[in-house]
């Protein structure tokens, strides 16, 4: 298949991730053997990637992609290339919820597919509009798709559970916070009106939650939120219980009290995260896991297990995701501030160099996340009188 990225520069649609090119890639082999081996798999990969962590997923050779190359018939590139990402998130959402067994999980899937169907056609370019193409916006894409949900799937309340949490998602993806805040409060207040309490289902929609209130700097509320969710993710004897699953909410509950400066309890909760994901033995998680507690390492002063945490995790992260990750230039970044600190210059210096070029390479020069990366390097320089490339 044609790689996301090249189509979105030749017609200057948003700029796409190396990463999200190789999700899209995989998902889309011709070859079933040659595909994720299951949608949980893609759901995985498409979850860790929202979350900044590494993702399974190695790039294919040239030679490999050139032989494997087929054609695709897209009438707009920017927008069929959101809706294939909003497509696969909607199946990966909803099959967070599949049961253990066989046959629940087939039916799960039917209804999965179900929902594809529904965003194929929610984010239909007609193509009758001849030679003179209407633009559209992702906001307003994105707008119709929330409206739609709510009309014509309100017979179906389980269904808008999982779609919300989508479009949610593709909100926040898209930088519209608040909007995205707004819709998964009124999903959890469904989530509570079709599921139990203690359900994963209402647990989902809490993260989900959490995750748009950390974004917009509600920390005390992400807390409350994730302290719930925790209750159920954590509990091994529930029979929807995941180590994956334990680990993130692990995570973003630390990350959330680190924010409210509440370091050894967040510390903490890195602490576990890095133990399940050393017991799951798989590197993505282990690197998401490593790097949330060297910062923990970092910020509560143990700062030689924080330096020896970021050299085991830097080298095997390049490794890993062959330098294509966004986990990467965090690391360097973070460490680069450890040197900068103790007054190790000239290497805290070649890191937010290289933590900028990195960025810049996968964001593009516009994109928010270049923010802090600019404004650490800007201040490294000032520290050390080079005003001018401070300024530029």
């Amino acid at each position: 298949p044609v790689k996301p990225s090249a189509t979105s520069r030749e017609n200057n649609a948003e700029r796409i991730s190396p990463v999200q090119d190789l999700i899209c890639l995989k998902a889309l082999e011709k070859s079933p053997e040659e595909r994720y081996a299951s949608v949980e798999a893609l759901a995985e990969d498409i979850r860790r990637y929202s979350a900044g962590l590494p993702i399974e997923v190695k790039a294919k050779s040239h030679t490999y992609r050139l032989r494997k190359f087929v054609t695709r018939n897209l009438t707009t590139v920017g927008l069929s290339t959101l809706a294939l990402l909003i497509i696969l998130t909607t199946i990966s959402f909803y099959t967070l919820q599949l049961q253990e067994e066989r046959a629940t999980a087939f039916q799960e899937l039917r209804k999965a597919e179900s929902l594809n169907q529904f965003f194929q056609q929610l984010f239909k370019v007609d193509d009758r509009r001849g030679s003179h193409p209407v633009e559209i916006t992702a906001r307003e894409l994105v707008d119709a798709g929330a409206r739609r949900i709510e009309g014509e799937l309100r017979d179906q309340p389980k269904e808008q559970v999982v779609l919300i949490r989508t479009i949610g998602l593709v909100y926040q993806r898209l930088g519209m916070l608040h909007p995205a805040k707004e819709l998964k409060e009124n999903g959890l207040e469904l989530a509570l009106q079709q599921y139990p309490e203690n359900s994963f289902e209402v647990a989902r929609s809490r993260y989900s939650l959490a995750d748009a209130l950390f974004f917009i700097g509600k920390y005390t509320q992400a807390e409350s939120l994730m302290t719930m969710v925790l209750n159920i993710a954590g509990d091994k004897s529930h029979p929807e219980y995941s180590l994956k699953g334990h680990c993130s909410v692990l995570g973003l509950a630390g990350m959330a009290k680190r924010r409210l400066k509440k370091e050894a309890e967040a510390l903490k909760l890195y602490e576990k995260a890095y133990d399940l994901a050393k017991v799951l033995g798989e590197t993505d998680m282990t690197l998401g896991a490593m790097n949330n507690l060297a910062t923990g390492y970092k910020r509560t002063g143990r700062i030689k297990e924080a330096e020896e945490m970021y050299l085991q995790l830097i080298p095997m992260a390049k490794e890993f995701y062959r330098n294509q990750h966004p986990s990467i230039p965090i690391a360097l970044n973070n460490l680069a501030g450890l040197y900068r600190r103790s007054g190790r210059r000239d290497e805290a210096r070649k890191l937010y160099e290289e933590s900028l070029t990195r960025r810049e390479k996968n964001y593009g020069d516009n994109h928010p996340g270049l923010s802090l990366a600019l404004s650490n390097l800007a201040g490294f320089y000032r520290e050390h009188g080079e005003e001018e490339k401070a300024i530029k």
